[in-house]
């Protein structure tokens, strides 16, 4: 058997899109790109979220996290999810284009959605094109 290089192709994009996609904690969802850890930094990069429900998901107990000047698209769901941490920073960022093949499951898609987070701030930001609207927080009830 011969493999054509559109063949090798198709089966480097296959591989690729397995790596990217990652399980966003126990939500179900998956995410093109995870936080798990405190203190983490990310900046200035793009995020393609194609094929993912969530684009940057940062997980539960994580604090002290900075997501500044990264663009986010593409996402079925949403753009960024924040669930049940502490200290976000959201700023400077484009989040465009999610939201654009909904999970029936979730009740609404945001671009950025904070859920059961505490002391986060979103600040100059800019949010477009994106189905489900701008930003969205939810507290945690016990």
């Amino acid at each position: 058997m011969t493999l054509r290089r559109y063949d090798i192709l198709a089966n480097f994009a296959l591989t690729l899109e397995w790596f990217v996609r990652a399980q966003a904690g126990t939500t179900g969802l998956s995410a093109a790109k995870i936080v798990s850890t405190s203190t983490a930094t990310l900046t200035g990069t793009t995020i393609t979220a194609e094929g993912c429900d969530v684009g940057i998901y940062v997980a539960p107990t994580t604090s002290s996290v900075i997501i500044k000047g990264v663009t986010v698209t593409g996402a079925n769901d949403h753009g960024i999810f924040v669930q049940d941490a502490s200290h976000i920073t959201i700023e400077t960022s484009k989040v465009e284009g999610n939201g654009l093949a909904p999970t029936p499951s979730i009740n609404e898609n945001k671009a950025i959605e904070l859920v059961g987070t505490s002391n986060a701030m979103v600040v100059h930001d800019t949010v477009t094109g994106n189905v489900g609207g701008g930003v969205g927080g939810v507290t945690a009830t016990a």
